[in-house]
């Protein structure tokens, strides 16, 4: 099916370098991704081998705080972007319009049938994914870094021996923590979704103007 071979180019354009930009906006965000990364790796280890090792704790706190980094730091983008929205924003659309426009041009070379219908396959999944997620992320959005502080509190005073919190598991702190990497990631996944129907919408609007021309020349 022709469906199969737009999706694939879509594989070709999703390059890991592509990935890997599209989950931060700067050094800040980076560094702070990598950071959690590497804490989330060295709490795992620690895990296995102490389930009640103090190092867990640390590298929560530590792996909280990032998060929280990086959500104030994306805050301060968007104020950006109101305080001088015109030329933020016209120069970041600028760059996407440009990094687009080679997909379009050769998911022109489909038909306007085969584009529509791997345009609604994308849109179908993307709402697939939201309602399996829907719970999890529409909490998330609502409370914002609410849960976020407080297991960032806990952590704190289970670290330093607080006797309200000693007995609370870091598994359950860990579990917090994971559903913030969980919805970052799925809401990164159903926005490249729906950005790749919308690429393909533009390129079966312009392959219907091309049908309809060859239409009026027979």
């Amino acid at each position: 099916m022709k469906v199969n071979e737009i999706v694939e180019e879509l594989i070709d354009e999703v390059t890991a370098s592509n990935i890997i930009a599209r989950l931060y906006d700067n050094k800040v965000q980076k560094w702070s991704l990598v950071i959690i990364g590497v804490c989330i790796f060295i709490g795992l280890v620690t895990f296995f081998i102490d389930s009640k090792s103090i190092v867990i704790g640390v590298v929560m706190i530590i792996s909280l705080l990032m998060v929280i980094i990086f959500s104030v730091n994306n805050t301060f983008l968007q104020m950006k972007y109101m305080l001088a929205p015109a030329k933020e924003y016209l120069s970041e659309l600028h760059s996407r319009i440009n990094r687009e426009s080679m997909l379009v041009q050769r998911l022109t070379s489909y038909d306007s049938w085969s584009l529509c219908k791997a345009k609604q396959r994308l849109i179908f999944e993307a709402d697939k994914l939201e309602n399996r997620i829907g719970a999890l992320v529409g909490a998330l959005n609502k409370l914002g870094l609410f849960p976020a502080l407080i297991a960032l509190y806990i952590a704190i005073a289970k670290v330093f021996g607080s006797t309200n919190f000693t007995d609370i598991p870091y598994l359950l702190l860990a579990f917090v923590a994971g559903l913030y990497l969980a919805a970052f990631s799925a809401v990164n996944i159903i926005g490249r979704l729906r950005e790749y129907a919308f690429i393909i919408g533009i390129a079966e609007d312009l392959r219907n103007q091309v049908e309809d021309v060859a239409k009026e020349h027979k």
